[in-house]
């Protein structure tokens, strides 16, 4: 069992033993009363469902590669559609990632619409967040800034 089915698991016990300790005490309640530990249980449970563990693994960068794409941001999408479908674009410099996951080698490409930032050679802590998407987040070398950007697992090498 996963980390999150742990969470979700764990969460929803306590949801449980929760609403049966207000359904006792709603049964001793005045009818007229008996509205308020529905709205606090339904609260509880509300929580319970939304909330869930994150997936977490652990990522080694081995090797980043430079590369160029098109800029995906709000800037370009409305220079697009000022200057038309066919107009040329802005090129963003972003960085892939040869990794290591879970014993497996890995190309992560940058999926960020900012782009990605080339992180340090070394080992790295990520969040699963979408099928086949991670969020790494890293210190930027020079400038010891702390970012998060998005890549998707796009093959092996």
């Amino acid at each position: 069992m996963n980390r999150a089915a742990k969470g979700r698991s764990l969460s929803m016990a306590l949801a449980a033993c929760v609403v049966e300790h207000f359904r006792v005490e709603f049964e001793s309640l005045p009818q007229a009363k008996r509205w308020i530990p529905m709205k606090i249980s339904f609260l509880v449970l509300l929580l319970a469902a939304i909330s869930f563990a994150k997936d977490t693994v652990e990522v080694q960068v081995v090797a980043t590669h430079s590369v160029t794409h098109e800029a995906r941001d709000a800037r370009a999408i409305t220079e697009r559609g000022l200057m038309g479908a066919h107009a040329l674009g802005r090129q963003v410099e972003s960085a892939n990632l040869d990794a290591v996951i879970n014993g497996e080698h890995v190309l992560l490409a940058c999926d960020d619409d900012k782009g990605c930032e080339a992180p340090a050679l070394g080992t790295y802590q990520a969040e699963l967040k979408r099928r086949g998407h991670l969020r790494l987040a890293f210190t930027v070398p020079v400038t010891h800034k702390q970012v998060a950007r998005w890549y998707k697992i796009a093959g092996s090498w």
